[in-house]
């Protein structure tokens, strides 16, 4: 079971800026004790950004899912393009999601 642990760790490594300061652990993996000194192991060889859990920044876990999708819908309303490569393979930033008027009174 080593290779998916350090798989994750790796993949969650990779993926954050060498100049970042502080990350903040979030869900379930922040109370797997192997992954987090995976993490850690990995993030020493970076710069070494302070690791933070979930409940000193006062976010429950099942909230992140919502914020995420609350960004993204303000990110919408504002015309503010997102960057989803990383996750989507898109080539280019994109508006996440379409607002739609609505056209009658009618009830479906």
């Amino acid at each position: 079971m080593r290779t998916p642990l350090e798989l994750t760790a790796k993949s969650i490594t990779q993926s954050i800026p060498g100049d970042l300061e502080k990350a903040i652990i979030v869900g379930g993996g922040a109370k797997n004790n192997p992954l987090i000194n995976r993490i850690k192991f990995y993030l020493s060889k970076m710069n070494d950004p302070k690791l933070e859990y979930l409940a000193k920044n006062q976010l429950k876990a099942r909230q992140i899912e919502v914020l995420g999708f609350a960004i993204l819908a303000k990110n919408c309303i504002d015309s503010i393009k997102t960057e989803m490569a990383s996750i989507t393979g898109a080539t280019e930033a994109i508006i996440c999601g379409a607002i739609y008027k609505q056209i009658s009174n009618r009830s479906y």
